[in-house]
């Protein structure tokens, strides 16, 4: 079971997982990358995702994904709360 009071969960990604330049995460910051991380762990939870496969990897993943137009929309959703 992850324990989600562990800092090592609350680091950000590193670039070795995301390709050689880091991708999108070059750009964020620690406190945004965390907040689309919870952005992503809440919708997926909601459409009916296994506890365990929302990892920081899995949603690291996802975030690469995404594209910056749209990190930078779940970001704002997020800090706001609508997410």
């Amino acid at each position: 079971m992850l324990n989600n009071d562990d800092p090592y969960w609350k680091q950000p990604a590193p670039a070795k997982n995301h390709g050689e330049g880091g991708g999108l995460f070059a750009s964020l910051s620690h406190a945004d990358i965390k907040v689309l991380r919870d952005v992503v762990r809440r919708v997926h939870l909601g459409k009916g995702w296994p506890i365990n496969l929302c990892t920081d990897r899995h949603c690291d993943m996802i975030i690469e994904s995404i594209g910056a137009e749209t990190a930078e929309k779940l970001i704002s959703a997020g800090k706001d709360g609508r997410a």
